[in-house]
């Protein structure tokens, strides 16, 4: 009986617990999707984009972040199906720094590619200041964080 009693307990705790992470995973998810709006907005007003030009930058860019994602998991597959460096010949070495240096050219690739593409679609001066825009919002959300970060430093200096 007291097995049992402690089964049930392991089980229904389980099941707490995975409710628990899952709620924390739609929070990530919902705090990535309220970020990347800001972002937007941010971007949007900071470079002066028209509705058209924040359209086409937009598609633009999640076509390009796709594609970068993609690229990065394959290398990362590739990565981890050779995780042992130690134990590699020199010929060995030598083909994973090869691969290494294509990967970054295919990536360096897919940039050039999406910025000629989106300049055809919207002209060099509004890509330029949307690359600018966004420049500055990586800096606000820095800032942001090291805000929080030194608030944080302050409260728990108080506490003591």
């Amino acid at each position: 009986m007291k097995a049992m009693t402690y089964v049930l307990g392991c089980l229904i705790f389980l099941g707490f617990s995975q409710h628990t992470f899952a709620q924390r995973g739609e929070f990530l998810k919902e705090r990535r999707a309220e970020l990347e709006a800001e972002k937007q907005e941010f971007v949007n007003q900071r470079a002066n984009f028209s509705e058209t030009e924040a359209r086409s930058y937009w598609q633009l860019k999640a076509a390009y972040e796709q594609q970068r994602r993609d690229l990065l998991q394959a290398e990362r597959k590739q990565r981890k199906a050779r995780a042992k460096t130690e134990d590699l010949s020199d010929e060995e070495a030598r083909t994973l720094i090869l691969a290494k240096m294509a990967h970054q050219r295919s990536l360096l690739d897919l940039q050039e590619a999406h910025l000629m593409l989106a300049m055809d679609q919207m002209g060099a001066a509004a890509v330029l200041r949307g690359l600018a825009a966004e420049k500055a919002w990586k800096r606000e959300l820095l800032r942001r964080l090291r805000d929080k970060r030194s608030l944080e430093e302050e409260e728990q200096e108080l506490d003591f």
